[in-house]
């Protein structure tokens, strides 16, 4: 006899969007889930995946073409043809309990923005101000690599250890 400890949640939607800014009309419908499994061969070994998917639609505010005026040198526009964004990844990690007062992990994630809305800069009013818009723009990849480990001698005392490692890559045209 082999107990399987098997565990999956599923979250499935469907998302609408509709705006109409600056007589820019904009109706869509977009998916959303996310999904986790979680397998645990024996009580001192657990492996866990998570995938997900979203779409951000972006605030009217980012879509008006009115000029807005933030302070004494900055001011703020939208952009009536922003497009909605995708961001999905996924992660897996894996906890070993080899005794009740140590477990030891891995994590591996990957995130992605496809098409990201982006904050612009330009000069404004002959160079006297700043103009802020907004622009689909660019990736954004971004990734972890960890491990960690969790110590309790006493109930009262707790010791964690974390290390890893980041990347993240950004694409497209960027303006700070």
């Amino acid at each position: 006899y082999f107990p399987i400890n098997l565990r999956l949640i599923c979250f499935v939607g469907l998302g609408w969007n509709r705006s109409n800014t600056d007589g820019k009309s904009n109706c869509r419908l977009y998916p959303s889930f996310k999904v986790n499994v979680s397998y645990a061969p024996t009580p001192q070994h657990q492996i866990n995946l998570t995938m997900d998917l979203q779409n951000n639609g972006s605030s009217a505010s980012y879509k008006t073409a009115d000029i807005l005026q933030s302070n004494d040198f900055l001011y703020i526009t939208g952009n009536p043809y922003l497009k909605d964004y995708s961001v999905y990844g996924g992660q897996v990690t894996y906890t070993w309990f080899p005794s009740n007062t140590l477990n030891l992990g891995a994590v591996a994630e990957l995130r992605v923005s496809n098409d990201k809305v982006s904050p612009f800069y330009s000069h404004y009013l002959n160079g006297q101000a700043i103009l802020q818009s907004y622009h689909n723009n660019g990736d954004t990849y971004f990734a972890t690599l960890g491990i960690n480990a969790i110590y309790r001698p006493i109930n009262s005392l707790l010791l964690q250890l974390n290390a890893g490692y980041q990347p993240e890559k950004v694409t497209g045209r960027i303006h700070r």
